[in-house]
């Protein structure tokens, strides 16, 4: 079972509110998605300030992205397109949502045909629950990261699955490795910065570990091999 799935089970029915205030918006089960899922911190999961629909769900949308976090964990996909489980759906101001809405698709669907989501706020109940939804009006804020909503890792890019730490046999000091070039690190600080990106990116630290020493120079065979 993926992240994605556990956290559906746990909010269908349930109350969210993170901000509080108003109650259970549908901004706030949106920000409990970010967070719990996506790893947003939740000073980031912000409607915008202003413009079209300023503090409302459906900036999201319209002044993506709303802050520096949604800008890397999130794509831009425009109404019309098909859904896919884990995506942010987005409606603007009409009948059915006259104050915008936003709510999370729990189910691959097809270009123009209904979507089921996850809700909050919808009709005479603020409680978060699955139900049918038209395509979203104005479009989905899809993942970059999908591990934590299909459970699992890419393994398509065999480059990407050998970025690593390394310390190279004995040598004081550590090093990137990208794939295909080592990167010397001169404060710990880069470390951690590389660990910040990669948990949003792949979902993960980066492995780190000791390859080689004098007596087996394993990290000089590594230098060589990728001049």
């Amino acid at each position: 079972m993926s992240t994605f799935d556990t956290w559906l089970a746990r909010n269908n029915g349930a109350w969210r509110d993170l901000d509080g205030a108003y109650g259970a918006q549908c901004w706030d089960l949106f920000a409990a998605y970010c967070v719990e899922v996506l790893g947003a911190p939740l000073s980031q999961t912000h409607t915008a300030a202003s413009g079209l629909y300023k503090g409302f769900a459906g900036s999201l949308y319209v002044s993506f992205p709303t802050s520096a976090w949604q800008g890397q964990a999130f794509e831009r996909i425009p109404a019309g397109s098909a859904a896919r489980k884990g995506d942010v759906a987005i409606w603007g101001k009409e009948p059915a949502h006259p104050d915008t809405h936003v709510a999370i698709v729990t189910q691959d669907a097809p270009a123009g045909a209904r979507i089921t989501v996850i809700a909050q706020n919808v009709g005479h109940t603020q409680d978060a629950r699955i139900m049918s939804e038209t395509p979203a009006s104005l479009g989905y804020l899809r993942p970059k990261n999908q591990q934590p909503i299909t459970g699992e890792t890419n393994t398509t890019n065999e480059e990407d699955q050998m970025k690593c730490i390394l310390q190279l046999n004995d040598e004081g000091g550590l090093n990137y490795f990208d794939g295909q070039k080592l990167h010397p690190l001169s404060d710990p600080d880069q470390v951690t910065v590389l660990n910040i990106i990669a948990k949003q990116t792949l979902g993960h630290d980066l492995p780190c570990f000791k390859l080689g020493s004098n007596a087996a120079p394993w990290g000089t065979r590594l230098r060589e091999a990728i001049r």
